[in-house]
């Protein structure tokens, strides 16, 4: 997840990362230790980790669950945003944003 971090990156957008229960609990804080020992996400702000995972379907109803979820969090946190994005750790942009 952190290379598809590193490559969509950008410091006017909002991120939430959050792993689904196939992840263990050693992956999770390897995950948020990385989002705070980043020098640029901290600066930022706009870098944040979920610490509660989902089991999630991909054709079932707990992926939108999860979605909705993440949504609110991110409501929480900023609400200056406009579009909301699902990505998995197995995609990849083919081209930069700017």
């Amino acid at each position: 997840m952190t290379r598809l971090l590193k490559a969509i990156y950008h410091p006017r957008n909002q991120y939430l990362l959050q792993l689904d229960d196939c992840s263990s609990d050693s992956e999770r804080m390897d995950l948020a230790l990385y989002v705070k020992s980043n020098i640029v996400f901290e600066e930022f702000g706009n870098v944040n980790v979920v610490g509660k995972s989902y089991a999630i379907n991909k054709m079932g109803s707990s992926s939108l669950s999860a979605s909705l979820h993440a949504i609110a969090l991110l409501l929480k946190v900023n609400s200056d945003w406009d579009w909301f994005f699902t990505l998995s750790a197995s995609d990849y942009p083919l081209m930069t944003q700017d």
